[in-house]
């Protein structure tokens, strides 16, 4: 096994000391021969599919597929009925969004970022569908890039116990990789499983990155730590454009990005969580990079409001 091909920089000693120690630090193979793109076309098969959000990126484009739709329950914030402004927010205790993927063509490559739901865990998750509506089969995928390895993120990399995507290579932090693959940290037992499944099945072929790396031409990842102690953010630039993926560093928009030290209880390390919501959001209002996350609608960009917090202004020309 060469270790120079895992991470394209050197690991901590105590990354790497515990992989080695787990044997389950997996090899990477380069990066697959890429296949053309097919003609984007809507099949008619996916017409009930509701158009995906595109965004253009002067040679990069990005597509945002509602993989999903997700009701939250009030009780991920376990002290809301402390504040009424915030309750009324999530009308009868529920806030209605969306789980998403997204689909970045740059070149000849074809870049998912997440794997959403999927088939695998029972619920009806569609980013392969999405795929081929655009004309992109699970084949052509070249890359994958997790912001997370939470089970609604990964869950939609297998289908059966076996990858969904033949030829991608499967890029992830080695922090986050060590979190759930090594020690197994963070999440209950069923979910750390899942994850080392995905780690099975796409073993060969896994890049483990450092933050603030251009992992991709044009795609650079950022730490977002906090909600998980590996999340990541994907700062994605052409020329004078860009957009920020933000993972799950917001689920409940109206009120999260009001009052970015409310976490709810996803995040693993609150504190921190606050603080990223808290940097990522001030970062980009001086800006006009959009922004896009997995679990709420809106592309657009950042700006403070009258009351200390941040609205999204929707708008895809960056």
């Amino acid at each position: 096994m060469n270790l120079h091909f895992i991470t394209r920089r050197t690991l901590s000693k105590a990354v790497f000391a515990a992989a080695i120690a787990a044997m389950m630090m997996p090899s990477v193979l380069a990066a697959p021969q890429t296949v053309p793109v097919k003609p984007a076309a809507v099949v008619q098969q996916y017409a009930d599919l509701a158009p995906a959000q595109e965004v253009v990126l002067n040679d990069i484009t990005v597509y945002a597929f509602d993989e999903s739709p997700l009701t939250l329950e009030s009780s991920i914030f376990p002290d809301l009925s402390q504040y009424p402004d915030r309750m009324a927010l999530m009308p009868k205790g529920q806030f209605h969004t969306i789980t998403r993927t997204y689909l970045i063509q740059t070149g000849d490559r074809r870049v998912l970022v997440d794997g959403g739901w999927g088939t695998e865990s029972g619920v009806d998750g569609r980013t392969v569908d999405y795929l081929a509506k655009y004309g992109v089969s699970a084949d052509d995928v070249t890359d994958i890039l997790l912001t997370h390895m939470d089970v609604d993120h990964i869950s939609g990399l297998l289908h059966g116990g076996k990858a969904v995507y033949p030829n991608a290579v499967l890029h992830i932090a080695a922090k986050e990789y060590n979190r759930w693959i090594v020690q197994g940290a963070d999440r209950e037992a069923e979910y750390i499983v899942l994850a080392r499944k995905v780690a099975k099945a796409y073993e060969g072929r896994i890049a483990l990155f450092d933050y603030d790396e251009e992992i991709l031409p044009g795609i650079t990842a950022r730490n977002a730590n906090g909600h998980t102690m590996g999340h990541t953010c994907y700062d994605v630039t052409s020329g004078n454009k860009g957009l920020t993926i933000v993972g799950d560093m917001i689920h409940v928009a109206p009120i999260q990005m009001r009052h970015t030290e409310y976490c709810s209880v996803y995040d693993v390390d609150p504190a921190l969580a606050a603080q990223t919501r808290e940097r990522v959001l001030s970062e980009l209002s001086r800006t006009d990079r959009l922004i896009a996350g997995m679990h709420f609608p809106q592309i657009g960009k950042v700006r403070k409001d009258k009351d200390g917090g941040y609205v999204v202004v929707s708008d895809t020309k960056p």
